[in-house]
């Protein structure tokens, strides 16, 4: 196993990217049907939990320590909570305010 657990870790993330990621720009270039996305979408979160499965990035990480449930109702929550309202919050200071399209003046 400690061979495929080299291989995962060396391949699988430029696999994952490049591969994934150029099926999806492939088929809504020729046109397929976009329900066909979602499916890819559970292929590539599949080829993750695969990969994970076999070369865990922390071993420890996997086993369980009696917390099953615990994580997901308190993690979960606030974080789609905080995707939902991020288009609402007001830009920062450091975000340069919209002044137009700057335009060079004509002769």
């Amino acid at each position: 196993m400690p061979v495929v657990g080299l291989v995962t870790r060396v391949f699988c993330v430029p696999l994952f990217f490049a591969g994934l990621l150029a099926v999806a720009v492939a088929l809504i270039e020729t046109g397929a049907p976009t329900w066909v996305l979602p499916i890819l979408l559970v292929v590539a979160l599949t080829v993750s939990a695969l990969a994970e499965r076999l070369a865990p990035y922390e071993p420890v990480w996997n086993q369980s320590h009696g917390d099953i449930g615990v994580a997901g109702q308190a993690d979960y929550p606030r974080s789609y909570f905080d995707q939902l309202i991020e288009p609402f919050r007001r830009p920062t200071s450091l975000t340069p305010p919209d002044r137009g399209l700057r335009t060079a003046p004509e002769d």
